[in-house]
């Protein structure tokens, strides 16, 4: 039987417990829903019983109004709010409409949003512009110049 060289190490029944938690939620996506208002950066969410807030720990988030904020943290089963990243920065206002679902990754810091998020261009009912999320720019018809105005 080949041996590893770690037959005799003494280890700490805290550790070994926070060793096999971690282990026992890789892997695992856990699912909920955020109603949280849009204009609030604080965003909940309850995942189910025995979620842990470990490095890797992944979960489904289904928005159910948009994000509207710059710099949203997420709460995930009252473990602590956390900053919400996107391709390496914070999450800006703008990018996550209502009724979207991400799937986020817990790097030991931070959520990280995986994949790419879509970013449609909506109309703006108020304005009679069409809305770029992106960078909050409105495109409008000018009829003084028969073209497009952007603000």
């Amino acid at each position: 039987m080949a041996t590893t060289g770690h037959e005799n190490e003494v280890v700490s029944v805290a550790d070994l417990l926070a060793t096999m938690k971690k282990s026992a939620y890789l892997g695992v996506t856990m699912k909920g829903t955020c109603s949280t208002a849009a204009d609030t950066a604080a965003k909940t969410v309850q995942v189910g019983d025995g979620f842990a807030l470990v490095t890797d720990a992944m979960v489904l988030v289904k928005f159910t109004n948009a994000i509207s904020v710059a710099g949203a943290t997420l709460n995930v089963n009252s473990k602590g709010a956390k900053p919400i990243y996107y391709r390496g920065a914070a999450l800006v206002s703008g990018l996550v409409h209502a009724g979207v679902t991400l799937e986020l990754r817990y790097n030991g810091s931070q959520w990280e949003i995986i994949g790419n998020l879509a970013n449609p261009v909506y109309y703006n009912a108020a304005t009679k512009g069409i809305v770029f999320p992106a960078d909050n720019s409105i495109a409008e018809y000018d009829p003084n110049t028969k073209g497009i105005v952007f603000h």
